[in-house]
């Protein structure tokens, strides 16, 4: 290669690297920012659940305290009722017992008058029977008897008054309503205690929401400048790579175990029909495809992938099976328009058996970039004098993935919640060991109104994707139990949704069920994409929202009519990795 074609070509590798660097530098800005967005979120929602419960408890503290008042007030007239009815009963029993003793003695007075009248009475039987003195006597001897029997009847009912009245316990009156008032007065006071610290809390707790939607509205600022300097970022990277390397794309497809790579044809540099002058010879013959380990770039040389083709290339594949594996892939034309690609398995049924430059096979959860090899019309050679083919620049680094069982069907029961998974078709059920994490999400909560959601999962009120969902604590999600295709999630009394709070059985609060699903084995976390279902199933059972998962822009299929834009994308998601297998691999 000729120094100019040299010092291109690392000028224009090293402005890719270092793009490719500052936009891996803020994605993880970014995921950064998405965690502290989302920890600040839970704790602005919590606190605000926390405000909530303290407004109720000092609502019904203040009724319970305007009723002890009242009640203190009715206590307070009835101590004093109690007093003057003590002091009253204390003279009615003085009263009637002085009453009965005067009645005693006016009864005793009067049988000694009937006596009296009795003896006269029989004086005059002996002595003037059945004269006029004798009827006279008769007659007040018969009126001063029943004079008697009243008195003393009277007498008798006096002192059965008198009884009576003794037995009235105003005293014990007055000590039990004296207790139920120093009670009441000890309760008043507990109230008013308990009024003044909910209120402190309440304020306390509304000083510290202030601070937490502060907080959370700073973390939404943070997050959209990282996204904003990603998008930046991404279109330097477009336009570098569009105009600098012939538009070089991987574009990976998980769920197939397919890799397609697609770039620009190679143009030669001159006008093929100056004036005046003999046309110029087409310059490009053919384009390849090889693959190189990331940690190899470096490596990587002209002198050294010639060296390898004229080895290694075999036309039409490697039929013969002793002969060593093709390392290169011939691209065809995708669309007529100038634009080349090829696409090859790395699994599942149609696994083209890839090796990379080296002879190794393509392996899951390796870092691997791509390299375009252009070799060169031999006429256009001779034309410039200059009979080295062309390397392109590398690609964005990749990681070849498969995708994990999707969930079909999310079943909500009072105490558990069933999931059914679908085995996807580039690998066998069984082959990877599942990790899988039910977790539920709240929603009519206070303070979740107006905050910042993630694209795609829209009805979530709350920033929350596959990445976040894999840094919930393990004390805020439910272990699945799986068997075979059949998930169980057990929910108890210790069960809390993601953010640690108990969970609301008033039925105030519903919650979202998502389901996380991600390799057990630490072997496989680079080789398998998590996958996060949220298809709008609550809990509890009853309710179903629409909630549409992000597209995983690994799934898209690159063309040659992409815009720009496109392309950036194609180049930034070159991975195949969603945001949450990048924050596995990390």
């Amino acid at each position: 290669m000729n120094t100019y074609s040299e010092n291109l070509q690392k000028t224009v590798s090293s402005t890719l690297g270092g793009l490719y660097a500052e936009e891996q530098k803020i994605q993880s800005d970014q995921r950064s920012a998405e965690y502290n967005l989302y920890y600040a979120q839970g704790a602005l929602i919590s606190c605000g659940d926390h405000k909530a419960h303290t407004h109720e408890q000092l609502t019904a503290a203040r009724m319970v305290n305007e009723q002890a008042v009242l009640c203190d007030n009715i206590v307070i007239n009835l101590a004093e009722t109690a007093t003057e009815q003590q002091s009253n009963t204390t003279t009615a029993i003085s009263n009637v017992a002085t009453a009965a003793a005067n009645i005693k003695a006016a009864s005793n007075s009067i049988s000694k008058i009937a006596a009296n009248v009795g003896s006269a009475l029989n004086i005059a039987l002996a002595s003037c029977y059945n004269t006029d003195i004798y009827k006279k006597t008769q007659q007040a001897n018969h009126f001063i008897s029943e004079t008697a029997n009243e008195a003393e009847y009277t007498s008798q009912l006096a002192m059965e008054a008198s009884s009576k009245s003794s037995e009235l316990m105003s005293s014990d009156v007055v000590a039990n309503v004296t207790t139920s008032k120093n009670a009441l007065e000890a309760l008043l006071t507990e109230l008013n205690d308990e009024v003044a610290k909910l209120t402190t809390q309440y304020e306390s707790d509304q000083l510290t929401e202030n601070d937490d939607k502060k907080a959370e509205r700073k973390a939404e600022g943070v997050l959209k400048d990282a996204k904003s300097e990603l998008l930046g970022v991404e279109d330097s990277i477009a336009t570098a790579n569009n105009k600098l390397n012939l538009e070089l794309t991987c574009t990976l497809t998980p769920e197939d175990g397919a890799i397609e790579v697609s770039s620009a044809e190679y143009l030669a540099p001159f006008n093929p029909n100056p004036a005046n002058l003999p046309a110029i010879p087409s310059a490009t013959s053919q384009q390849f495809v090889f693959f190189a380990k990331a940690s190899t770039q470096s490596s990587i040389t002209l002198e050294q992938i010639e060296t390898l083709f004229g080895e290694y290339y075999r036309a039409g594949g490697n039929a013969d099976q002793t002969t060593p594996a093709n390392r290169f892939y011939l691209m065809a034309t995708s669309d007529g328009q100038q634009h080349l690609s090829i696409t090859e398995h790395y699994a599942g049924s149609n696994n083209s058996n890839l090796v990379d430059i080296d002879g190794h096979p393509i392996a899951l959860g390796q870092q691997y970039i791509a390299y375009v090899y252009v070799v060169l019309n031999l006429d256009y050679q001779r034309y410039i004098g200059v009979y080295n083919n062309v390397i392109s620049s590398p690609s964005a680094s990749f990681s070849p993935t498969l995708n994990l069982p999707s969930v079909s069907h999310v079943h909500v029961d009072t105490d558990s919640i069933e999931v059914t998974l679908n085995q996807p078709s580039c690998h066998d059920a069984g082959e990877v060991h599942l990790d899988c994490r039910v977790m539920l999400l709240p929603e009519n909560k206070p303070d979740e109104s107006g905050l910042l959601n993630c694209p795609g999962y829209g009805a979530v009120p709350f920033y929350f994707n596959t990445a976040i969902a894999q840094q919930v604590s393990s004390a805020n999600y439910i272990k699945g139990d799986v068997n075979g295709s059949t998930v169980t999630a057990d929910i108890t009394s210790d069960t809390t949704d993601n953010f640690g709070d108990p969970l609301d059985k008033s039925g105030e609060t519903t919650y979202y069920v998502a389901v996380l699903c991600l390799p057990a084995d630490a072997a496989d976390q680079t080789s398998y994409i998590p996958h996060l279902t949220l298809d709008g199933t609550t809990y509890p059972s009853g309710t179903h929202h629409t909630v549409s998962p992000p597209v995983s822009s690994a799934l898209a299929k690159s063309s040659s009519t992409k815009s720009s834009s496109a392309k950036k994308t194609a180049s930034k998601k070159a991975s195949g990795d969603n945001e949450s297998a990048e924050t596995d691999q990390e």
